[in-house]
């Protein structure tokens, strides 16, 4: 079986190229746009991922002084949004050139880097 990080990363390399094909993207492959494009590209998705977190707070009733019907978030819509931010995360990474073997390996070196801070009193 296909290792599901690879999985996910493939599906949104798939959905990039379908929407680059409608003319929603500026080229075929996220991998191959120059530096430029890929800076400007970066920050409408970052963008995107700002409001979809704007969303998600929605979905908390974080609001302390609004008072709501629900005082539970809705669980459903807010996953929903949370895999909204990591459509756009992948994005980022498909375009920097994170291959999910590449995110495991600086995920790790990171991991290591904050587990040893947090031990030295960070």
């Amino acid at each position: 079986m296909t290792d599901r990080l690879d999985a996910i990363f493939e599906m949104q390399r798939r959905l990039q190229e379908e929407m680059a094909r409608h003319g929603r993207l500026v080229a075929t492959e996220l991998h191959h746009l120059d530096v430029a494009a890929a800076t400007s590209q970066t920050k409408e998705w970052v963008l995107a991922i700002v409001a979809e977190l704007g969303e998600i707070l929605e979905w908390t009733n974080w609001k302390p002084w609004k008072t709501r019907a629900e005082d539970l978030p809705n669980i459903e819509e807010l996953r929903i949004e949370l895999i909204d931010v990591l459509h756009f995360i992948l994005n980022l990474f498909i375009v920097w050139g994170v291959t999910p073997d590449l995110l495991m390996e600086l995920f790790e070196r990171k991991h290591r880097d904050n587990v040893l801070r947090q031990t030295k009193g960070y």
